[in-house]
C-alpha cells in the first residue's frame, strides 16, 4: 500500500503540473478528488474478500500485465454482472433495509420519538417517586401487620378472660342451685 501511496503522490504532482500548464479553471483541484477516490477504493477493497485477494496479488499481476495493456482493457458486461451477482444477497438485503427505512421514515421523524430524551428525564423522576412509594407501602404493611398482631393478641386475651369469668359464673350458679335444692 505504501508504494501505491507514493505512486499516487507522484501522480498528483504530475496532475498539478498538467493543471498549471493547461490553466484549468476547476473549482476544486483534481488531486483532492484523486485522494478521495483512493480512500474509497481502499474502503471497498476491505469490504470484499475477492477484491482483497486480487489486491494482495497485485504485484504479481503487474509483472505479468503491462500498465499500457491494463489501460486498454475495458470491463466486460459479463464481469460486471459477476460482481453484481457475487453481492446479490447483500444488495437485496440493503435494498430491503432501505425500503423499510423509507416506509418508516415518517414514524422515525415523528414528534413522540423526538421527545424521547425529555420523556426519559420525566420517567427517571417517576421511577424515583415509585421506589419511594414502594418503600412507604412496605413500611405501612409492616405497621398494619404489627397492629393486627396486637389486635389479635388483645382479642385472644379478652376471650380467655370471658371464658374464665364464664367458668366462674357457671360454677357459682351450680353451687347456688345445689344450695337451693338442699
Amino acid at each position: 500500500m505504501d508504494t501505491s501511496l507514493e505512486l499516487l503522490n507522484s501522480l498528483e504532482e504530475r496532475v498539478r503540473a498538467l493543471e498549471a500548464q493547461v490553466g484549468a479553471e476547476a473549482t476544486e483541484p483534481v488531486t483532492n478528488d484523486l485522494v478521495g477516490k483512493f480512500k474509497n477504493l481502499n474502503k471497498l477493497i476491505e469490504e470484499h474478500d475477492h477484491v482483497k485477494n486480487i489486491w494482495a496479488n497485485y504485484a504479481e499481476i503487474e509483472k505479468v500485465v503491462s500498465f499500457s495493456q491494463v489501460e486498454n482493457l475495458e470491463p466486460l458486461d459479463v464481469s460486471r454482472a459477476q460482481v453484481i451477482l457475487a453481492d446479490e444477497e447483500r444488495l437485496k438485503d440493503m435494498g430491503r433495509k432501505y425500503d423499510s427505512i423509507r416506509r418508516n421514515e415518517e414514524c422515525l421523524n415523528s414528534k413522540p420519538l423526538q421527545d424521547v430524551p425529555n420523556s426519559m428525564e420525566k420517567l427517571q423522576s417517576l421511577k424515583a417517586l415509585h421506589i419511594d412509594q414502594i418503600n412507604a407501602s412496605e413500611e405501612h404493611k409492616r405497621r398494619v401487620m404489627n397492629i393486627l398482631e396486637a389486635y389479635n393478641t388483645v382479642v385472644m386475651l379478652i376471650s380467655k378472660q370471658f371464658m374464665e369469668w364464664d367458668a366462674v359464673l357457671t360454677s357459682l350458679e351450680r353451687e347456688k342451685a345445689l344450695a337451693a335444692s338442699k
